[in-house]
């Protein structure tokens, strides 16, 4: 055999190979999507039947939203079939809200529920809040004493953990129980910022919402001159969608500084 069969042989030999292990790689790349949910939901499951906090973690939602009839032309109504309105599984309307996330992923709205009713008028703070950051927020809550939709994030390795100090926050804070609705967003994912805190958005019951990083302390009422101004000018501009209002802020160059809000000025004369 001449060595240019040997030569080419090898190539054959090479391409081929190269050929095999593309294939495995690629379906492997595409499998494993599927692998991870299929543990994570594994995980959920037995989270759930494990925890006594997060028993319908793991399953479905059998909740049905509802979107009553909304035609301007009410004759249009019986023709077109709407007139008993529309309805849909939560379910299925989470996962095309946050198609774009990356998945796996489950979304539980109204994890926590606060009691409270609110003015739709109000301020609504939206947030997201992860482990690590729980005293922070139950000092945000004490001292908004308002409305407050938050998403916290959720591993699958640390959902036992998690959900003990999520009820022990959400029942020892003041005003939590009150004031906060907590939605939770499981997925191994992190950083996922802008799901968490559309979640947080989607979800709060007033009119006008403030997106606040969890680290800021509010040092005045901007709620009340905000809410005092609807009838003005700016007020009727927020209505109509066609203004938004930046809170400024400042921070402390020593951090040591910034540890105690009691502390913290509120105006500008100090």
């Amino acid at each position: 055999m001449s060595d240019f069969s040997r030569g080419l042989r090898f190539i054959r030999l090479a391409a081929s190979l190269y050929v095999a292990i593309s294939v495995l790689y690629t379906t492997n790349h595409m499998l494993s999507p599927l692998r991870t949910l299929a543990r994570l939901n594994t995980s959920f499951y037995d989270a759930g039947a494990a925890h006594p906090d997060a028993e319908d973690i793991g399953g479905t939602s059998q909740e049905i939203l509802f979107w009553p009839a909304s035609s301007p032309f009410p004759q249009a109504e019986h023709a077109t079939g709407i007139a008993d309105g529309i309805s849909t599984s939560e379910d299925l309307f989470l996962s095309k809200a946050f198609s774009q996330s990356m998945h796996p992923l489950k979304v539980l709205p109204y994890y926590y529920r606060a009691s409270g009713t609110f003015e739709q008028d109000d301020i609504t703070i939206t947030t997201l809040i992860t482990f690590n950051r729980f005293k922070v927020f139950s000092e945000l809550v004490v001292h908004y004493q308002g409305p407050i939709s938050a998403t916290v994030h959720v591993k699958p390795s640390a959902i036992h953990e998690l959900l003990d100090a999520l009820h022990d926050l959400y029942a020892s804070t003041l005003g939590m129980s009150t004031y906060v609705d907590i939605h939770l967003i499981l997925t191994p994912f992190d950083r996922q910022l802008n799901t968490w805190r559309n979640a947080a958005r989607l979800f709060a019951r007033t009119e006008f919402v403030m997106m606040l990083d969890v680290d800021f302390a509010i040092c005045t009422n901007f709620r009340s001159a905000v809410r005092a101004s609807l009838d003005a000018k700016v007020g009727q501009m927020l209505r109509e969608g066609h203004a938004a209002l930046v809170v400024p802020a400042f921070e402390y160059v020593k951090q040591q500084d910034g540890l105690d809000q009691n502390v913290f000025p509120h105006d500008k004369q100090v």
